[in-house]
């Protein structure tokens, strides 16, 4: 078996990262961002909506603003506040500090719009008063 250089393993290492966080086909906003706050956390931002928005839109901006206003000043709240599970299809355990399902039941993918959610999700339910 012929070993890999440092290099080789560092290029290994940044593809897969690269395709980890790339969204999957067809997979809608709440499922990727709900996937990357898994993988990587909150960071108190829009860093992966945005992420996930520049590929499809050119007009984050607008989008970031409503978001806001419904409730998404981070990729957290996205999938808290501005998208709500069907629970009945959420059967996982849950982060004891936000409430996040540790496991995804996996996209059921999308055909039109991006920000139309799958089948896994209602769109634009926000929990706060």
């Amino acid at each position: 078996m012929e070993e890999m250089s440092a290099i080789d393993v560092d290029r290994s290492v940044n593809e897969l990262a690269r395709e980890m966080m790339t969204p999957e086909p067809n997979e809608c906003l709440p499922c990727f961002v709900q996937r990357m706050v898994m993988l990587e956390g909150c960071e108190n931002d829009l860093g992966w909506t945005g992420f996930y928005l520049a590929r499809y839109s050119s007009s984050f901006t607008g989008l970031e603003r409503l978001l806001d206003t419904i409730g998404g000043d981070c990729d957290c709240e996205v999938v808290e506040d501005v998208y709500a599970r069907r629970e009945e299809l959420w059967n996982a355990d849950r982060c004891p500090g936000c409430g996040v399902p540790l496991e995804s039941p996996g996209c059921r993918g999308v055909g039109g719009s991006p920000l139309q959610p799958c089948g896994l999700w209602l769109a634009g339910i926000s929990r706060e008063p």
